[in-house]
């Protein structure tokens, strides 16, 4: 993969690995399940500008990264998402939502398509709303309706990684085993 994309467009192949151990400064994940039927995901960054003025001008400005919210829209939210990372419960065959269940946090991977090669990523530490309902009756066209859940990334409490994602230097084994399991940098900077 030598070559840069010059766009980007599609979406597909969104997984998501629950956090299953956070001990000891590690996090451990279970293997990535896949999600089908992704039809929009769009994640907005979190920041904050901090600004500090002195001798009369400003004197040291950046951006805060407080990680990204956005909105993951699928065909259907697996029951087994809502019961891995949403609190839900399976009891004799019904999906029950509890009140008081809290969300799990899990990794979050997915690709989108380019002129050149799909670019891969993963968002490391992330939590979820509840998917919304919703449904419309059937006219003399079926149009399939979709679920929307709200995603919260927020930097790993690790090691304060947010997101990682390939490029055109990524290695072919990198690459091709990406949604085998949650891909850690073994070094800083480098993918």
């Amino acid at each position: 993969m030598a070559e840069k994309n010059k766009i980007q467009y599609g979406l597909s192949n969104v997984r998501y690995a629950k956090v299953i151990n956070e001990t000891d400064g590690a996090i451990e994940y279970d293997t990535p399940k896949r999600i089908p039927g992704a039809v929009t995901f769009t994640m907005d960054p979190q920041q904050e500008n901090m600004r500090f003025d002195a001798d009369n001008t400003n004197y040291f400005s950046t951006f805060v990264n407080n990680g990204y919210s956005g909105t993951l829209t699928m065909a259907i939210i697996t029951d087994e998402f809502k019961i891995d990372c949403l609190g839900f419960e399976e009891i004799d065959g019904v999906v029950l939502e509890k009140g008081n269940a809290l969300s799990t946090p899990f990794a979050l991977m997915w690709q989108f398509e380019g002129d050149k090669h799909g670019v891969r990523y993963v968002s490391y530490y992330n939590t979820a709303g509840r998917p919304t309902v919703a449904g419309q009756t059937k006219g003399s066209t079926i149009e399939p309706g979709t679920q929307e859940m709200q995603i919260e990334a927020q930097a790993r409490p690790t090691d304060d990684w947010v997101k990682t994602n390939t490029n055109e230097n990524t290695t072919p084994e990198v690459y091709n085993s990406w949604f085998d399991k949650v891909h850690e940098p073994t070094e800083v900077g480098g993918v």
